[in-house]
């Protein structure tokens, strides 16, 4: 569940654009994966998470390595932001590799109705349905920071990288008080109480529709067998230009250590 919950909060109202190779349906989306990454860490939540990531390089990289390529400690926040929202772009990309638009076009029509795509469109300019998008955005782009943040700390853990702590908030729960997401959400539920549009009501139907229509053409067996590091390949790569390395094997216990000088 966890791709299909990823791709419903950026299908619904954000999403993937049909240019940049997306399987969804064009008609389904408005946001290129590199613009709605660079919005996640964009926003007051984002600004502090690239702050934090920032504290953490200048602790964790090789300080040699650092003076040999002429990086300066001080100004490892603005690689650390363009890492994020680099790796947070190709992340979204693999997840709509995962999707049949053929099928996901078939059950959203199976579920909403033959003219459900055209009806899609049209509610999606209404007043009401843009003021909901408008009050969502926040969590939807929360949830995205700490995704992409969550899924750089599996990848440097795996690599067994030398970072100093963990980078994403549901890591650490260091910035979790500073989430818009909860607020966000209390905000949706007021609205759709308050508001009892005819085109609100039968968008949170094409939603639902959608959803599911999601869930049915995702390539579930090729999601399971994804990890970390086939979700953002080029992470630890990437780290390691901001000399950022695996920290030293720790020998086995009771293991003799090993002489200083001697081939390991």
């Amino acid at each position: 569940m966890a791709a299909v919950r990823l791709l419903a909060f950026f299908v619904l109202g954000l999403g993937l654009p049909a240019s940049a190779g997306a399987n969804i349906p064009a008609e389904f989306v408005e946001r290129a994966p590199s613009e709605l990454a660079a919005l996640a860490f964009d926003t007051e939540y984002g600004r502090l998470i690239v702050a934090e990531f920032g504290k953490i390089l200048r602790a964790s990289a090789d300080q040699e390595c650092l003076r040999s390529r002429a990086i300066d400690p001080a100004a490892l926040e603005a690689p650390g932001h363009e890492l994020l929202v680099r790796n947070g772009a190709r992340m979204l990309e693999i997840y709509d590799t995962l999707m049949d638009g053929g099928k996901f076009e078939a059950a959203f029509a199976a579920r909403a109705g033959k003219n459900a795509k055209a009806e899609y469109v049209r509610l999606r300019r209404d007043p009401d349905v843009r003021r909901l998008q408008e009050i969502s955005e926040p969590e939807r782009l929360a949830e995205l920071a700490d995704k992409i943040s969550e899924t750089l700390d599996r990848n440097a853990v795996l690599a067994n990288l030398r970072l100093t702590k963990m980078v994403s908030p549901l890591s650490t729960g260091y910035l979790i008080d500073r989430s818009p997401a909860e607020k966000s959400a209390i905000a949706q539920e007021r609205f759709l109480e308050s508001n009892k549009s005819p085109s609100l009501k039968r968008w949170m139907e094409l939603q639902e529709a959608l959803v599911h229509a999601i869930e049915e053409a995702q390539d579930r067996e090729s999601f399971l067998k994804m990890g970390p590091g086939q979700m953002m390949p080029d992470a630890v790569r990437d780290l390691a230009a901001l000399c950022v390395f695996p920290a030293p094997l720790k020998p086995a216990p009771g293991a003799a250590p090993v002489p200083r000088g001697s081939p390991r």
